[in-house]
Formats: structure tokens, sequence, C-alpha cells
């Protein structure tokens, strides 16, 4: 049985998981429909779930990237995007 000293925090665990995604699949191309859009107009930062038939991820697109959309996200839309991935 381990003990506390072998347990991650939650900082730990984070940052482990962003250095695997960042290292092992950083840029890619992802395929989905938008649901549960939301824009926050204070922060200017978009927040929805991609998803598909048979999975869902939740994403963010903060407003230093989202600047240079070149259309409006609406949910139900059909969307394939060039992305930094990263968890955060």
């Amino acid at each position: 049985m381990s003990n506390y000293q072998d347990c991650l925090t939650v900082s730990k665990l984070n940052n482990e998981i962003r250095n695997l995604l960042e290292e092992g699949i950083s840029i890619i191309w992802v395929s989905g429909e938008i649901s549960n859009f939301h824009h926050h107009p204070s922060s200017g930062h978009i927040y929805f779930t991609l998803k598909d038939d048979s999975c869902e991820i939740r994403c963010t697109m903060f407003s230093m990237n989202n600047v240079h959309l070149k259309f409006s996200p609406e949910i139900g839309m059909e969307v394939l995007r060039f992305w930094d991935v990263t968890i955060y």
C-alpha cells in the first residue's frame, strides 16, 4: 500500500497530464459538433463542448485566440479545427 508521500497533489497531476498532452499530441485536427456554447463577454473567453456520436470533451478558447475566428460559433455547428491541445 502506498503512503502519503507517494501521492500526487492535484497541481502535480495536472502538470503531468499537461506534459503528456503537449509532448505527445500537442497540435491536432479535431472535428465535431459544438454544444453547450457560451461566450463570456467580460473575459472574452469561449466555453463549449465538442462532441461526436459517442464522446464529448469540454473546450475553452481564450480571448487572445478567439479574436482570430472568421466565423461565429453556434450550437449544432459541425467544425473542423486545428488546435494546440493543453489542459489548465
